[in-house]
């Protein structure tokens, strides 16, 4: 069942001026979770790369992004990306080619990323309260924490993995 597509303003995106990988997210309507929100990216060794959207003054989890699962603050599955947006080496290749071909001039035809709403992501949301307005919050936040991955995605496809950085090692936030 799909609901009807409307076009308004909902949040504020902004990356961070010190992390090139962590976003700034602002509510810019009632209907949209309250306060500044930070959506971080984790490059973990045990858990691997993850995305987190948390409350910046409680650190409160609302979405965690892992591999191509969305989860929501308490557990549930709320979106997937099939064929997602995951860094590993064999995607993040295949999108520096695309990239080079870009920047050279060539054709490239451009797969759009996808985003399914799964599970809880249509049922209930935000706690424990089912209503329609919960349910739009929690599926807003999900879009705009995507929207934000696809940007930070198409970004880092543009850095070499290995660039001629003076034997520099590149990582999402620049360079060490």
């Amino acid at each position: 069942q799909r609901s009807e597509v409307s076009d308004r303003d909902l949040y504020t995106i902004r990356r961070d001026p010190i992390s090139n990988s962590c976003f700034i997210i602002e509510g810019k309507r009632r209907s949209t979770f309250p306060g500044t929100l930070t959506l971080r990216y984790h490059a973990n060794i045990i858990k691997g790369p993850y995305w987190d959207c948390t409350v910046e003054k409680t650190g409160e989890l609302l979405m965690r992004g892992k591999g191509e699962e969305w989860i929501d603050g308490l557990g549930r599955t709320v979106g997937r990306e099939p064929g997602g947006i995951c860094l590993r080496r064999k995607k993040r290749k295949a999108m520096e080619k695309e990239y080079e071909k870009r920047v050279q001039g060539e054709n490239v035809q451009w797969k759009a990323p996808v985003l399914e709403l799964v599970g809880e992501g249509r049922g209930k949301a935000s706690g424990d309260d089912p209503s329609e307005e919960a349910k739009a919050r929690i599926r807003d936040l999900l879009v705009t924490c995507w929207v934000a991955k696809c940007w930070d995605a198409e970004r880092v496809a543009s850095i070499p993995e290995q660039g001629a950085l003076g034997g520099m090692w590149p990582y999402r936030g620049g360079s060490v």
